[in-house]
């Protein structure tokens, strides 16, 4: 989690709503800061950048979700995939 208030700000609500759909920019905006202070921030704090943190974040949502039985495509939709092959995608290439 980061610790630089604007960053923590934003990681919490994506926590909250990972399918929150916003670009950097915007989420800076929302917080105050720029874009360029917002990912420095990310990747200081969590060793992630913002962009790997958001899909991680997700990923962790979706986890939760299908160990609620919840069906692949909801699943997909509540944490802002497009689609259940999307969501499949980022799966495997989580490692990478």
């Amino acid at each position: 989690m980061p610790r630089a208030l604007g960053a923590r700000a934003v990681a919490e609500e994506l926590i909250r709503d990972p399918a929150l759909d916003l670009t950097v920019e915007q989420w800076a905006s929302r917080v105050l800061s720029s874009a360029r202070t917002l990912r420095r921030d990310f990747l200081a704090d969590t060793g992630l950048a913002f962009e790997r943190w958001w899909l991680l974040c997700r990923l962790g949502a979706a986890v939760e979700f299908l160990a609620a039985a919840y069906d692949v495509d909801q699943v997909a939709a509540r944490v802002g995939f497009a689609s259940r092959n999307g969501l499949t995608r980022a799966f495997k290439g989580r490692s990478e």
